[in-house]
């Protein structure tokens, strides 16, 4: 946080990973200490939440560029909730469902601004979002079966 206010006195503004900015000269030279310490607080909440939406955007894209939703797939995308993206897939054939979940994790796991460490990406299934069985943070074919077939068995899912 210290980093990015600094940066962002220096610079006016703040940045995502991918150079998206945010300008908050106008704030920056306010006679109000109120609107400058503002600044302090927007400058690492920007880079922080942009990008985290630049990152969800790109997953999302990749899943278009993959055309995961045009009919290789029984498919639906729902929607982007904060930094996760939600689908349905026909799971009534289980190898269709498991090539669909590995795609989509795989866009949600991809390298994103020069990060060295890699993206971790939760994969949790079930037939609702009340009932979902987490599968873990790493493509596990086996675990995700596993929990397919709990779903389709009727088995009780943990709420």
């Amino acid at each position: 946080k210290d980093h990015v206010r600094q940066e962002v006195e220096e610079l006016g503004y703040a940045t995502t990973l991918l150079g998206a900015r945010r300008h908050l000269q106008e704030v920056l030279r306010s006679d109000n200490h109120w609107d400058r310490a503002k600044a302090g607080r927007q400058g690492p909440n920007f880079k922080i939440q942009g990008s985290g939406a630049e990152q969800s955007k790109l997953s999302m894209g990749s899943m278009w560029d993959r055309e995961l939703f045009l009919g290789r797939y029984d498919a639906q995308f729902i929607a982007p909730i904060h930094d996760e993206c939600v689908a349905s897939v026909d799971a009534a054939d289980p190898d269709h469902a498991v090539a669909f979940i590995k795609e989509f994790h795989e866009c949600m796991a991809q390298p994103y601004g020069g990060m060295t460490i890699p993206v971790v990406s939760s994969i949790s299934i079930g037939p609702d979002f009340k009932h979902q069985i987490e599968c873990g943070d790493f493509f596990d074919e086996v675990a995700i079966r596993a929990a397919l077939d709990k779903i389709f068995n009727k088995e009780e899912v943990a709420a």
